[in-house]
């Protein structure tokens, strides 16, 4: 056998990447598109070596399974699509016979997603507070600039001065308000998957990240406010 043919026949036997589509949401998973023996699995025919490697999925079972797991569905009430085809719901199935290649995309169709209450709990916490929260925030910087341009002098600046400083620290107390809330929040149900776990804890970090950083940038405005208001006050110093 030639070279090219050498090569060709170890490219078959590689695992293929396949994409997952269901309603737009992605996954990818790593399917053995070959039959391959127990000791080129584990050597050079797989794609990682050492602990934590991805294994490549190599039934129909454990490709439904896989699918389940993260979109939260039924895995006999779904229906996968590849390449024009349903892929069949006998769960023994060797995936090797369905030719699977790299960049395929699957689609799933049937029954809708299952909303998990604690990512129902996160996404709605997100869209009630945290959207209000990033408008204050541009608010009391557009403020901030206007004050620092020198409109108002005497009384009314000192007025405003006294006001946006009000405004920012009440804004700090709120964001550490809305910290002990998303802290209190129930994101595990039972039944949960482990899949669906990792996501809630991410969404969660996501959000605490969010208003961790206007809580900084907050801090940095009320700085501002600080400088703005000695140099009115002692408008001979330079600072």
């Amino acid at each position: 056998m030639g070279l090219f043919g050498i090569f060709g026949k170890k490219q078959d036997k590689m695992p293929a990447r396949v994409t997952i589509d269901c309603l737009g949401e992605k996954l990818e998973v790593l399917i053995q598109n070959e039959e391959v023996e127990a000791q080129e699995t584990s050597g050079e025919g797989a794609t990682e070596s050492g602990e934590g490697a991805e294994v490549p999925l190599k039934t129909v079972g454990e490709l439904r399974q896989r699918i389940a797991d993260h979109f939260l569905l039924e895995p006999n009430q779904m229906k996968i699509i590849h390449r024009g085809k349903l892929i069949g719901t006998n769960p023994d199935e060797k995936l090797s016979g369905l030719r699977f290649k790299d960049k395929d995309v699957c689609k799933i169709m049937g029954k809708p997603p299952k909303v998990d209450s604690g990512w129902s709990a996160l996404c709605s916490f997100e869209r009630t507070f945290l959207v209000k929260l990033n408008q204050t925030f541009e608010q009391n910087g557009k403020d901030l600039d206007l004050l620092e341009k020198n409109f108002l002098d005497g009384k009314n600046r000192d007025e405003m001065i006294s006001k946006t400083e009000k405004t920012l620290r009440a804004f700090n107390l709120t964001a550490e308000k809305h910290l002990e809330a998303i802290d209190g929040l129930q994101i595990y149900s039972d039944g949960i998957s482990e899949d669906q776990k990792t996501r809630n804890r991410e969404k969660r970090k996501q959000i605490i990240d969010g208003v961790l950083k206007l809580l900084n940038l907050n801090d940095k405005y009320l700085v501002r406010l600080e400088d703005y208001k000695f140099r009115t006050e002692h408008p001979d110093e330079g600072r």
